[in-house]
């Protein structure tokens, strides 16, 4: 202990002689170490804030220099890639997942997909498998479940690397408003005059994010959900369900399409009408064509005519015998009226 340090000692012995033994002792260990030799920490912040003090700029600049590609950050990382090897960079340049890797993505909700030779799984930002990485395909996370295939069959994961499902599904959807289509029982069987193969029309249903099947696996297909609406088949015909499993629009239809976001083209004995979200068909008559939306209004055809519905089914210009291509602007100047959007 220099000078210095002993006159401080001696000072703050005098000056809390009467506080309790355990508090002076602190006192005075803290003081003392703050006299001492800060070169070491000195020179470990100065480095710290040259680290830190670079602009995004900076550090991809830097980055670019040094690997062949380096992407945009997603949640803090950015992907890099020397040769044939991908890793990761933090914000300040550091390489905080080794380039090790045959392929990798973006991070989202805390993990990214990556492939080592031909099998994939995820990783967190740590990179740690939180998936091993040994599988045939991993989808994209969504809604905090991966759907993974391996050996043709599909299972589900959440962002933890807990299992959701067994591989147990011959086909899988991701996960969208809580509900996954999942198909079992994915046989084929042969149609005798033509040879062609098809599916057997059965074995699409829904689960929920713990794994039960909550709506039976009984349709031929079935879509993911949109808006609280998911389209189903059995045989060649078509409806809309629930996430309760409530047919809205009855399983009858040849032809379901979802044009806006709770309107439907609905097709029956080659005659179009529109549809709502509850099942409602909403045109007055049945249309020979109905094709998609824009501003609000949609092109229908009847007996070789042309004119325009809006979102509530309701006729909007009079019906003309204009060609399929004509724009929306020459059909009103031909009605003489003009239609707001």
């Amino acid at each position: 202990m220099d000078i210095t340090k002993n006159k401080l000692a001696t000072q703050l012995t005098q000056l809390t002689i009467q506080l309790p033994t355990r508090l002076t002792i602190v006192t005075l260990a803290i003081m003392l170490a703050g006299c001492g030799d800060n070169t070491a920490n000195k020179s470990i912040a100065e480095d710290n804030h040259k680290m830190t003090s670079q602009t995004p700029e900076q550090v991809y600049a830097t980055a670019i220099s040094k690997y062949d590609w380096v992407d945009e950050f997603s949640e803090g990382l950015a992907m890099i890639k020397l040769g044939d090897e991908y890793g990761y960079i933090d914000r300040s340049g550091k390489e905080v997942i080794p380039l090790k890797y045959n392929w990798a993505d973006q991070f989202n909700e805390g993990v990214a997909p990556v492939m080592i030779g031909i099998d994939y799984g995820y990783i967190d930002k740590t990179g740690h498998e939180i998936i091993a990485v040994k599988y045939d395909n991993v989808d994209n996370i969504r809604e905090g479940i991966i759907r993974v295939e391996l050996n043709d069959k599909w299972g589900y994961f959440d962002k933890y690397g807990n299992r959701v499902t067994p591989l147990k599904y011959d086909l899988a959807r991701s996960f969208n408003e809580g509900l996954a289509a999942v198909r079992l029982n994915n046989d084929w069987g042969l149609l005798q005059k033509t040879g062609w193969k098809i599916f057997d029309e059965k074995g699409w249903g829904f689960i929920d994010k713990t794994g039960n099947e909550v709506i039976p696996l009984q349709y031929g297909t079935a879509g993911s959900f949109y808006d609280g609406i998911a389209k189903v088949s059995l045989g060649k015909k078509s409806g809309f369900i629930d996430k309760t499993g409530k047919v809205l629009l009855p399983i009858e239809y040849d032809s379901v399409h979802r044009v806006k976001e709770s309107l439907f083209k609905v097709k029956l004995n080659d005659k179009w009408d529109l549809a709502d979200k509850t099942g409602q068909l909403i045109t007055p008559v049945k249309y020979d064509a109905i094709r998609i939306f824009s501003d609000g209004l949609a092109q229908v055809k009847l007996n070789n005519k042309w004119g325009f519905v809006d979102t509530k089914g309701r006729l909007s210009s009079k019906l003309c015998k204009l060609k399929l291509n004509i724009q929306r602007k020459s059909l009103l100047k031909l009605n003489h009226k003009t239609i707001k959007s």
